[in-house]
């Protein structure tokens, strides 16, 4: 009867441990689960090279901004920036060197920003937009544009300049709101047709958009 219940008794405990064990794994799983899904979160809403808010997040974080203005009638700026010649630079530098420019794009121009509520995304490729909500004037965005310009050419001189490489500019178009667009999806296709035009006018320039640009 005593060997009986003690081995009763030592089922039970190695029972109770594996179970024990059981529920530890299953947490430690739980949360591995936990930290990839965040991790898959942030990549579909932040681009992995630059680590800025990519066109998902521009997508939905942008049409509410627009909404919010309609309600609030606070004029804003949408600026679209192609880097000049980017393809060329990939084609003879390497994918390397382009990424190492990316990234310096990335970091000089989150430093251009200098509300909290601003945004700065990668719209794609070598492309970028800034969002500027509740602007005051126009002038506050052209003054925010040279900011940029500036940007592009310490990029040049710390990261562009050693490989031989003539230049590294950008190309600018803005377009404002309400006046240039009723809705979202129009203010960005107008930011893209000014942003198109100072590619023609020959890089490195900004266009803002106006009504003639269509008929040009």
């Amino acid at each position: 009867m005593e060997g009986t219940l003690q081995s009763v008794g030592v089922t039970v405990l190695f029972s109770d441990i594996t179970e024990l064990q059981e529920l530890r794994d299953a947490a430690a799983a739980l949360d591995k689960i936990k930290l990839l899904n965040q991790k898959l979160e942030r990549l579909s809403f932040f681009d992995e090279l630059t680590g800025l808010p990519n066109r998902r997040f521009f997508n939905d974080t942008c049409n509410r901004e627009w909404y919010r203005m309609m309600r609030t009638q606070r004029p804003l700026a949408f600026i679209m920036i192609d880097v000049d010649c980017f393809k060329e630079l990939n084609d003879q530098h390497g994918h390397q060197t382009g990424d190492a420019c990316l990234i310096a794009v990335a970091n000089t121009l989150n430093s251009v920003l200098k509300r909290p509520y601003d945004l700065i995304m990668r719209y794609g490729g070598d492309e970028f937009v800034i969002f500027l909500s509740c602007i005051s004037s126009k002038g506050e965005v052209l003054r925010c544009v040279e900011r940029i310009f500036r940007c592009f050419d310490n990029i040049y001189t710390d990261h562009v300049q050693n490989k031989n490489i003539a230049n590294f500019s950008c190309s600018i178009g803005i377009a404002f709101s309400p006046e240039n667009g009723e809705n979202f999806d129009v203010l960005v296709e107008r930011a893209d047709m000014a942003l198109y035009k100072a590619k023609r006018m020959g890089k490195n320039c900004c266009s803002i958009y106006s009504e003639n640009i269509q008929y040009q």
